[in-house]
């Protein structure tokens, strides 16, 4: 129940600051939108630009897949078989510059 608590309470706290910019997504094969924005879950594979460690990038909930911008995510689902199915859940999207 204190999960479900802090996912609700995160959740009102990201609809306060929705004023994030948009990137595009990095997926072209099964993307689900073509611009990533935050309070929505995507796939791991259309945020991630796949440099450096797979895993370690999912795990790092934290990312640059443009070198101009920072997304934040939480994990909501995990697939073990295939990173790149992964759900996240954007938090934040920061420029950079």
């Amino acid at each position: 129940m204190a999960a479900q608590e802090a996912y609700n309470d995160l959740m009102t706290e990201l609809f306060k600051y929705d004023k994030n910019p948009t990137i595009p997504t990095l997926s072209y094969i099964e993307q689900t939108s073509n611009y990533i924005e935050t309070n929505y879950i995507y796939r791991f594979g259309e945020v991630w630009n796949g440099e450096g460690d797979g895993k370690e990038s999912l795990y790092s909930e934290s990312i640059s897949p443009d070198n101009e911008h920072i997304i934040d995510f939480i994990v909501m689902e995990e697939d073990e078989d295939d990173i790149l199915e992964s759900k996240i859940l954007i938090t934040n999207i920061t420029n950079i510059n």
